[in-house]
């Protein structure tokens, strides 16, 4: 944000900079062949939070111009929207990881270990979320459709 760059600019006008950051990097944490400095984990969360703010940024970009086209159902719309954020964001994660150093072929372990992870801890969230993406692509429910349950709640 602005007060980050500025405070870096205050620091850097009266000379406290390079103290600052020398002082932050004489503290490291060595896992493997990565080293964690204080430094470096500011700079990992800072450049998070940008990739963040310009995937949103995009993402709301698009959805704008989706909303604004009226030959297109409410439900096919609905279905671009959320296939471009998954896209979007997918492709700012792997952006994210390659800036910050970390080996993308180590995400094979990383993966197989979430796949375990996601059969066993959260098969319902996963089977909820593939079949939200069903619903969606099948268009058997539309967008302003009356659902009831047969326990009489509806929406």
């Amino acid at each position: 944000s602005l007060f980050g760059f500025g405070a870096l600019w205050y620091f850097n006008r009266l000379s406290l900079l390079k103290p600052s950051l020398n002082y932050l990097n004489k503290y490291s944490l060595k896992l493997g062949t990565f080293q964690i400095t204080p430094w470096s984990f500011l700079k990992s969360i800072f450049t998070v939070l940008i990739f963040l703010w310009i995937t949103s940024l995009i993402s709301h970009q698009f959805k704008n111009r989706i909303k604004k086209i009226r030959t297109i159902k409410a439900g096919t719309k609905e279905i671009l929207t959320k296939s471009f954020d998954i896209f979007i964001y997918f492709i700012a994660a792997l952006l994210v990881l390659n800036v910050l150093g970390i080996n993308l072929s180590t995400l094979t372990v990383i993966g197989g270990a979430l796949g375990v992870g996601i059969g066993f801890g959260l098969q319902k969230i996963t089977s909820n979320f593939v079949s939200g993406l069903i619903l969606l692509f099948e268009k058997s429910i539309e967008i302003d459709d009356l659902v009831e349950r047969s326990d009489g709640i509806y929406g």
